[in-house]
Order: structure tokens, then sequence, then C-alpha cells
């Protein structure tokens, strides 16, 4: 995420949530509903909800782009091991749980870029034949 991007948006947040806080508590001491509405929008909802799409849009983007790189690492590591890859081997090189390895591997077969391969020793061998020799 672009830092300054996130420095505005929790700019936006604490500015929005103080002029809320302040102009609810205006109510209390001088009760002018024009102003009060008037003021709450503009200065309070409204900095608060665009900070916050802000911040929502940009984690979006950057999930996006954790795996996109985690795709690219992914095909490079079946490029290495000629095609045939383990969830051990994934867990291993690309530092992920064995759950999160094996969801990874299984999203390919669904994909229909992988098939699964049982060896005489038992174990899932991932086959990406786009890398086989």
């Amino acid at each position: 995420m672009n830092i300054i991007a996130k420095i505005i948006a929790y700019l936006l947040i604490a500015t929005g949530g103080l002029f809320t806080a302040l102009l609810t508590f205006s109510l209390f001491i001088d009760f002018q509903l024009t102003y009060f509405l008037f003021g709450i929008i503009l200065l309070g909802i409204l900095p608060l909800g665009v900070g916050i799409f802000i911040l929502r849009k940009f984690k979006s983007l950057t999930q996006k782009q954790l795996d996109t790189k985690l795709e690219t690492e992914l095909m490079r590591l079946a490029s290495k091991y000629k095609g045939q890859l383990k969830v051990t081997d994934v867990t291993v090189n690309l530092a992920l749980s064995l759950e999160d390895s094996k969801s990874l591997l299984e999203k390919y077969v669904v994909k229909g870029l992988a098939t699964t391969e049982v060896t005489n020793e038992g174990a899932i061998v991932y086959i990406f034949k786009d890398f086989i020799e």
C-alpha cells in the first residue's frame, strides 16, 4: 500500500471521528439541528467514510498483489521440481502452513492446471504438465 495513501486514510478517519464526537457533544451545549446535521455529515461522517473506503480498497489491492506473487513463486517452484510438487515442497519453499500449501495446490487442480497422483509410498504428488520435461 502506498504509504501516503495510508497516512491520508488514517488522517481522514481520525478527523472524521474527532468531528463526529465533538459535534455530538455540541448537541448538549447549544442545540441547533441544522448546523449539527450539516457539520456531522460534512466534517464527521464523510471523512470517516472516505478514509475507511481508501483503507479497504488498498487492502484488497494488496491481497491481489500477494496472490499474484504466490502464484508466480508456485510456478517457479513447479519448474524447479520438473512439474512434480508435494505439499511439503510448497510448505518448505514458500513458507506456508501445510493447510495453506494443500489448498493452494488443490486450487490448481480445480482450475485444471494440475492433476494428482499417488506414489507407491502413498504420497500425493501434484503434477503440472506444462513443466514436465
